[in-house]
């Protein structure tokens, strides 16, 4: 134990009173102060917490109406692809019946009508002994040899042609079956 000099004992009943006062003002203010301290502390963490909720509110929206934005943009994306798309497949369709009807116009153009009595003078009968009724031609047509350079051309055109043909059959069998057209 430790000793206490009688002289403090003496002040401490002396002056005990006041002393006693003292005490429990200081106490009085300090717990005053705490009080204030808390309300403070939790007003402002409360307005903290509140602010936070509207910016995360305010943030919300904006993204919902950025995710709204991108999809409306690929969706216009995926429109403008499938519209190309169709219109790309549409121009070779076209050109591929271009092609076609300009061979066959080639064609026509390349046939002789012209009757084998005004070329040769008198018609021949067929050589290996077949009557010529069973030939199935016209009685007008006479055959006729076409340069090697204009038949490679032709013959590389008609074969462009039925593949471009093969071509659009593929892409419209494709076409239907993936693609879904509204």
């Amino acid at each position: 134990m430790i000793p206490i000099p009688p002289q403090l004992i003496e002040f401490a009943f002396s002056k005990g009173g006041k002393l006693v006062g003292v005490l429990v003002l200081l106490l009085a203010l300090a717990g005053a102060y705490f009080y204030w301290h808390h309300q403070v502390y939790k007003t402002g963490y409360e307005a903290a917490v509140k602010e936070y909720r509207s910016r995360e509110v305010a943030d919300t929206k904006k993204e919902a109406k950025l995710i709204a934005d991108n999809e409306r943009e690929i969706k216009n994306l995926k429109e403008q692809f499938r519209n190309s798309y169709i219109d790309m497949v549409t121009e070779y369709a076209k050109e591929n019946k271009e092609l076609s009807t300009n061979l066959a116009d080639v064609n026509q153009r390349l046939r002789v009508n012209v009757s084998a009595d005004k070329i040769c003078g008198k018609r021949m009968s067929a050589s290996s002994g077949v009557p010529e009724d069973n030939l199935r031609r016209p009685k007008d047509f006479q055959p006729i040899e076409l340069e090697p350079e204009i038949e490679a051309t032709i013959l590389g055109n008609a074969q462009e042609v039925e593949r471009a043909a093969i071509g659009v059959r593929e892409v419209l069998k494709f076409l239907d079956q993936h693609a879904t057209i509204k």
